[in-house]
């Protein structure tokens, strides 16, 4: 079993400008998934492959480096059954702002490659709960997770402790 947590916004694939929130639909399918529609895979992909499907499919992949978004995938595909996913939007070492937890889930089933619409392409079924308290300070989030002054990316991991914590503040 091992802990996550996912940002349900999608970022604009030229400027890293957020522009869409999925959780309302993620929640109504109970499922989780990320993006990176256009890429073309294998059902069991290595990191290598990942890589080279994004340089081929996304262009500003040609000039930097694609291993970080490569991780994301390869470790979103490699989800087991029972990983507790945190759903949330992360935050940022500059930001101020109260942070938005939407809700948990729990990986039911294994990875499948469909289309939740264009972007959103990597999915798993999950048992999917909202939280109660939706908005926690970011200091707090911060102690919660170690001093973490940033806490953004698609999916990154968290130990249960982290989790743990997190989870009895916002379902008391």
């Amino acid at each position: 079993m091992a802990y996550w947590a996912l940002d349900t916004w999608r970022s604009n694939d030229n400027n890293n400008a957020r522009e869409r929130n999925y959780w309302e639909e993620l929640y109504t399918k109970q499922m989780i998934a990320i993006g990176w529609g256009r890429i073309d895979i294998s059902q069991n992909p290595n990191k290598d492959e990942i890589q080279k499907s994004l340089k081929n499919e996304y262009s500003y992949y040609l000039e930097k480096n694609p291993a970080y978004a490569a991780s994301i995938i390869l470790n979103f595909i490699n989800l087991t059954e029972d990983d507790n996913i945190l759903i949330c939007h992360g935050y940022s070492w500059n930001s101020d702002e109260k942070v938005r937890l939407y809700g948990t889930a729990k990986v039911t089933g294994g990875y499948h490659k469909g289309y939740l619409d264009k972007w959103l392409c990597f999915l798993h079924c999950a048992k999917i709960d909202k939280v109660k308290k939706e908005y926690i300070p970011k200091i707090l989030l911060v102690e919660m997770l170690d001093g973490k002054e940033s806490f953004r990316g698609t999916l990154r991991k968290m130990n249960d402790e982290q989790y743990n914590k997190i989870l009895a503040w916002a379902r008391p």
